[in-house]
């Protein structure tokens, strides 16, 4: 009996086995993570804000065109979840047609975000020779947003400003 050695064609003739450097692979992965410390150490050394500074009460990050996260600067842990969903509620609620170069989205919700008013997010669209190719996101306690004071709230709406998505 004689086993051939030659390999039989594929049906689809456009499917390959891709091969990965890995050392581009680990490129690419500090870049990504090079980028996202930069944008933490840059919000800390800009802001006005010394809860942001001092307490880094903050957390940055990079996500994909459909809200996956690619990369986190580790501020708060507790911001992932909250930045993750954030990103795919804008995307939900403007649609990728509405998205547009320049555009910054902000919002508190608490609902969408998990945590209370005073954690604000601001996410911005990146583009590529017109294309949306990801999101720059970043969560931040913003110190002062209303509401009552000096006593227990029976509702949100007495917590303070809301920026719903």
């Amino acid at each position: 009996m004689t086993i051939s050695t030659k390999s039989k064609k594929s049906k689809h003739p456009r499917t390959k086995k891709r091969q990965h450097d890995p050392v581009v692979t680990e490129i690419v992965r500090n870049g990504v993570v090079a980028v996202t410390e930069d944008m933490k150490t840059n919000l800390m050394r800009t802001a006005y804000n010394m809860i942001i500074y001092e307490a880094l009460d903050f957390t940055t990050g990079l996500f994909t065109p459909d809200g996956e996260t690619v990369s986190i600067g580790i501020g708060l842990p507790m911001f992932i979840r909250g930045m993750s969903e954030t990103v795919k509620a804008k995307i939900r609620h403007f649609g990728f047609k509405n998205i547009k170069p320049g555009d910054i989205y902000v919002t508190n919700d608490s609902y969408l975000t998990g945590s209370h008013l005073n954690h604000f997010t601001l996410t911005l669209p990146i583009f590529h020779r017109g294309t949306l190719v990801g999101f720059s996101c970043c969560m931040a306690h913003w110190l002062d947003v209303g509401g009552s004071l000096g006593g227990m709230t029976t509702d949100i709406f007495s917590e303070g400003l809301q920026v719903r998505s």
